[in-house]
């Protein structure tokens, strides 16, 4: 039987591992990763409330001409206001006997929002 021997061959696994940690492949992916998530969209403009804008605003019976008294908080004496003046930016757009017709043009979605008020 043939005897095994054991050569006098040194392993030199400190020079292979940093011959092979010190290649630039090794460390380079194999699929690349994947490209982040685009981000969200931004949320939808909110629709304005006319209600809220006008809630400290009040339109009284009181009329001269064709303008009617209405009490703001800028005004608490009340002020005199007719068809096409505007109030914390929405405009006066119709004013009857019983109640006054407010009217805010929304740019974001070109629609018209009305609200109606009754006077007091």
């Amino acid at each position: 039987p043939m005897e095994e021997q054991e050569d006098a061959f040194e392993w030199q696994f400190d020079e292979w591992n940093n011959s092979i940690l010190g290649k630039k492949s090794v460390w380079t992916e194999l699929i690349p990763p994947p490209p982040p998530p685009p981000p969200p969209p931004p949320p939808p403009p909110q629709r304005p409330d006319v209600a809220q804008m006008l809630s400290n605003v009040k339109a009284t019976r009181q009329k001269v001409g064709d303008k009617v008294k209405f009490i703001t908080p800028t005004a608490p004496r009340g002020e005199f206001k007719g068809v096409g003046d505007s109030i914390n930016g929405v405009e006066i757009k119709d004013i009857s006997n019983t109640e006054v017709t407010f009217n805010l043009y929304w740019t974001e979605k070109k629609e018209n929002i009305s609200y109606t008020m009754t006077r007091q």
